[in-house]
């Protein structure tokens, strides 16, 4: 019988201990996080950098300086982008032009929701931050949200991104926009020949058209 300690080898009086892993006579190499600490919490990000939070490799894509008839596609961009297509819901685009897609010498089209961006030449734009491209629009909606995007990097990879929230747009409400009529809507921006007014001697609600009697009821 071991009259003394037993190490985890089961070598009685042995000198075997478990490292911080809990493995026996290991050197704290089985459970080392990405800086190398045992048992510790750092992980790579997305872009495969220990502890990082992912913004070294993410494309950020928004939305912003809307008109009546306009609206850019913002982006910041650590990396070199290569092609672009986004659709947004919301908009109907007729034209898209201009910011670093034009400056770089790129392709683009749009049609319908989408527009799409690429250089025949191979180029890409660099990494910045500002208009990527300007789109020509008739909204369909009271917001544009993005509803796909895909970006490439110059090998013809798909890229990291983080898109924006949706954004208001001008939109037409049609209906009655003179507050002194009986169907004021206080929701309409575009008059719609709509309004009624109360006759002499009526209330609006006797209805549209109500006229005073002989008797005067």
């Amino acid at each position: 019988n071991c009259v003394v300690a037993i190490d985890c080898t089961g070598v009685c009086g042995g000198d075997a201990v478990l490292d911080s892993c809990g493995v026996c006579n290991g050197n704290d190499d089985t459970c080392l996080d990405c800086a190398g600490v045992p048992n510790g919490g750092a992980t790579l990000d997305d872009c495969g950098i220990c502890d990082g939070d992912g913004s070294s490799c993410t494309i950020s894509i928004g939305l912003g300086n809307i008109t009546d008839t306009s609206i850019d596609i913002l982006m910041t961009n650590p990396l070199p982008v290569a092609g672009f297509q986004i659709s947004i819901d919301g908009i109907e685009i007729s034209s898209a032009g201009g910011g670093t897609a034009q400056d770089n010498g790129f392709s683009v089209s749009a049609s319908g929701t989408t527009v799409l961006g690429f250089s025949l030449a191979g180029a890409s734009i660099s990494p910045g931050s500002g208009v990527l491209t300007t789109l020509s629009y008739e909204s369909t909606a009271p917001q544009a949200c993005f509803i796909d995007i895909i970006l490439s990097d110059p090998s013809g990879q798909a890229m990291i991104y983080s898109s924006g929230p949706c954004v208001d747009v001008p939109f037409p409400i049609p209906g009655c926009t003179d507050s002194s009529a009986c169907n004021y809507s206080a929701d309409a921006t575009d008059d719609d020949g709509s309004c009624w007014y109360q006759n002499e001697g009526c209330e609006c609600f006797n209805g549209q058209g109500a006229i005073v009697d002989e008797c005067g009821i």
